[in-house]
């Protein structure tokens, strides 16, 4: 906005002065963003069966999984074969009914008493909501019958995954 002020000076001349009035003010506002996170904790990295007799289950007991992200996860788990000490590996075979030698069976349950088999494959067990835990249950049925090369304690992984939903 331009404004005209008009002085007259004692000689008699006459001036003209252009004021500039600036007519705005201004104001920031902050803006940030949180991207989505993918995250999850277990309180147990283990799960020990103990001494178990070949052909028989055993349950883990709960293992709380915590989603640690921003966002609302499925929860997926897979299995694998075994590894131990020798050369002797355990199979491990999704939905056996009758184990043979070398083949093993690990289920999962996000309640302890409604069990699915793993395959070597992921697929969905739970849903997670941000900061919430879901316990999940483990449980293993051993091999009826070993090889002649078992020396010992076989690790039986099991892989948890968290994904967008």
């Amino acid at each position: 906005m331009k404004k005209k002020i008009t002085m007259s000076l004692a000689a008699g001349l006459l001036c003209v002065v252009y004021v500039f009035v600036l007519g705005f003010a201004e104001a920031t506002i902050q803006t940030t963003v949180d991207p989505e996170t993918i995250g999850i904790a277990v309180d147990r990295t283990a799960v020990a069966y103990g001494v178990r007799v070949l052909g028989t289950s055993a349950p883990s007991g709960a293992i709380n999984v915590t989603n640690t992200g921003n966002i609302s996860v499925k929860l997926l788990a897979r299995g694998d074969d075994s590894s131990g000490p020798g050369t002797e590996r355990w199979s491990l075979v999704s939905g056996a009914t009758a184990l043979t030698a070398n083949q093993y069976v690990h289920r999962i349950s996000p309640d302890g008493s409604n069990y699915f088999s793993l395959g070597k494959f992921f697929s969905q067990h739970a849903t997670i909501a941000p900061g919430v835990a879901q316990a999940i249950y483990l449980h293993v049925t051993l091999p009826p019958v070993v090889g002649s090369s078992f020396s010992g304690r076989h690790t039986m992984p099991v892989i948890l995954r968290a994904e967008k939903l």
